[in-house]
């Protein structure tokens, strides 16, 4: 292969890289699936699954370029803060799963808004002025009657996907269906933002 043909190679693989980061991204627990898991020391392991023709990319290529990525962030953030667990590719559909260290190194790397904090944080400084409903009865709810808030948390995310939480979801917004007592997915009818209220493990 001579550079000129290598060097094209490259910009494709980089340029299929950064749709991979861009597409909504994490591990949920419905087996083949994008979407991310959130842990309760707030890690985030995050698996994303797409098409991937062998014929035109190296997945080795790929796993390789995907870990100078998570280097280069390292190094400016801290050791360890986002890693490459593993890529595979199997009839023509590649997932990756990363490992990141809290959900501010999920946004920053991912360019995505990605943020958790206390629901009386939340509350306290105004950031959870959307309408919400209560995850078991979909019924609406007042923000102000929320209950027991000092041992909620609240994501907050532009990314569609599955979402699987450390605790049990008590409250959702629009374009968020619940799946499981502790996972969720965000569709693209959410408007703007999703927010999911959820107990604090």
């Amino acid at each position: 292969m001579n550079a000129f043909v290598k060097k094209v190679n490259n910009l494709v693989l980089l340029s299929f890289i950064t749709g991979l980061f861009l597409t909504g991204c994490g591990e949920s627990e419905v087996t083949g699936e994008t979407g991310k898991v959130i842990a309760a020391d707030g890690s985030v392991k995050a698996t994303i699954v797409r098409d991937f023709d062998e014929s035109l990319y190296s997945v080795s290529e790929l796993e390789d370029m995907m870990n100078s990525e998570a280097a280069d962030y390292n190094s400016s953030n801290g050791a360890g803060n986002v890693s490459v667990v593993s890529v595979e590719c199997v009839d023509n559909k590649v997932t990756a799963v990363m490992d990141y260290k809290s959900d501010r190194d999920y946004s920053s790397f991912n360019s995505r808004y990605f943020t958790r904090e206390s629901c009386d944080e939340a509350i306290a400084n105004g950031s959870l002025r959307v309408s919400m409903k209560d995850a078991s009865s979909l019924e609406g709810v007042d923000i102000s009657s929320i209950t027991g808030s000092d041992k909620l948390d609240v994501l907050v995310t532009d990314e569609v996907g599955y979402l699987t939480l450390p605790g049990k979801v008590r409250y959702i917004s629009d374009g968020v269906e619940v799946v499981t007592k502790k996972q969720v997915l965000v569709s693209d009818n959410m408007d703007g933002l999703a927010y999911i209220i959820f107990s604090r493990k």
